[in-house]
Protein backbone atom coordinates (compact mmCIF):
# COMPACT_ATOMS: atom_id res chain seq x y z
CA UNK A 1 0.00 0.00 0.00
CA UNK A 2 2.79 2.45 0.90
CA UNK A 3 4.63 1.67 -2.32
CA UNK A 4 1.48 2.48 -4.28
CA UNK A 5 1.00 5.81 -2.47
CA UNK A 6 4.62 6.86 -3.00
CA UNK A 7 5.28 5.57 -6.51
CA UNK A 8 2.01 5.53 -8.53
CA UNK A 9 1.05 8.93 -9.93
CA UNK A 10 -2.63 9.81 -10.17
CA UNK A 11 -3.38 12.98 -12.09
CA UNK A 12 0.33 13.63 -12.53
CA UNK A 13 1.14 13.63 -8.80
CA UNK A 14 1.73 10.92 -6.25
CA UNK A 15 0.12 11.00 -2.84
CA UNK A 16 3.54 11.78 -1.38
CA UNK A 17 3.97 14.78 -3.70
CA UNK A 18 0.61 16.16 -2.61
CA UNK A 19 1.38 15.59 1.07
CA UNK A 20 4.73 17.42 0.76
CA UNK A 21 3.10 20.33 -1.11
CA UNK A 22 0.29 20.67 1.44
CA UNK A 23 2.76 20.66 4.34
CA UNK A 24 4.81 23.37 2.62
CA UNK A 25 1.64 25.45 2.08
CA UNK A 26 0.74 25.10 5.78
CA UNK A 27 4.25 26.15 6.79
CA UNK A 28 4.11 29.22 4.54
CA UNK A 29 0.69 30.17 5.91
CA UNK A 30 1.97 29.88 9.49
CA UNK A 31 5.00 32.03 8.66
CA UNK A 32 2.82 34.66 6.97
CA UNK A 33 0.45 34.69 9.93
CA UNK A 34 3.24 35.05 12.48
CA UNK A 35 4.82 37.75 10.31
CA UNK A 36 1.53 39.64 10.19
CA UNK A 37 1.19 39.32 13.96
CA UNK A 38 4.75 40.59 14.42
CA UNK A 39 4.09 43.56 12.12
CA UNK A 40 0.93 44.41 14.07
CA UNK A 41 2.85 44.25 17.35
CA UNK A 42 5.59 46.46 15.90
CA UNK A 43 3.10 49.06 14.71
CA UNK A 44 1.58 49.24 18.22
CA UNK A 45 4.95 49.92 19.81
CA UNK A 46 5.75 53.51 20.79
CA UNK A 47 8.24 55.39 18.62
CA UNK A 48 11.85 54.65 19.49
CA UNK A 49 11.02 51.26 21.00
CA UNK A 50 13.23 48.39 19.82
Amino acid sequence: MEFFMIKVPIGGETFYDVAKRKEAERLIARREQSGALQEAADSDAPPGAP
